[in-house]
């Protein structure tokens, strides 16, 4: 009996352990998951977060791409026509100083301004035109009809 006795202790160490253990186990498990699942809603969280910042901020880096485009044109296009000059220049001097050279004067080409226009000025050019057409129409049917009075003026005084 004392040796059955002694077994059971054992036996009852034994699996008394054995439960320590897996229960250890079980915990460590459960904290894994745990930690898990608060990543996940902490990863939703963010990107609820990111979502909401990306549409406020969208509208705006929008506007700011269009307009930095716009400004890289114009300023193309001012480079273009600086360089442009800049090589009329150079061939007008390159010309003066052949010409100093061979002695012979050179023709000097007039200098052109350039207009900037935009979109309003031209719409206000087509408008002035269109008037302005109007108008000169209207001056040269008022002409004729006086030019025609004149003359039935003149036959009428000299039957006379």
């Amino acid at each position: 009996m004392i040796d059955f006795i002694n077994k059971i202790q054992k036996d009852l160490s034994n699996m008394q352990s054995n439960l320590e253990k897996e229960a250890d186990q079980m915990v460590k498990k459960f904290k894994k998951y745990m930690k898990k699942t608060n990543l996940d809603k902490r990863k939703k969280e963010i990107e609820k977060l990111v979502t909401k910042k990306y549409k406020s901020l969208a509208p705006m880096v929008k506007k700011y791409v269009s307009e930095l485009q716009k400004t890289a044109e114009r300023t193309s296009k001012e480079f273009e026509s600086t360089i442009s000059d800049t090589v009329e220049n150079a061939k007008a001097t390159i010309a003066e100083a052949k010409a100093q050279i061979t002695g012979t004067p050179v023709k000097k080409k007039a200098k052109r301004k350039k207009k900037k226009t935009t979109k309003k000025k031209v719409a206000r050019k087509t408008t002035k035109k269109k008037a302005t057409k109007k108008k000169t129409t209207k001056k040269k049917a008022t002409k004729k009809k006086a030019t025609k009075k004149r003359t039935t003026k003149k036959k009428t005084s000299r039957k006379k």
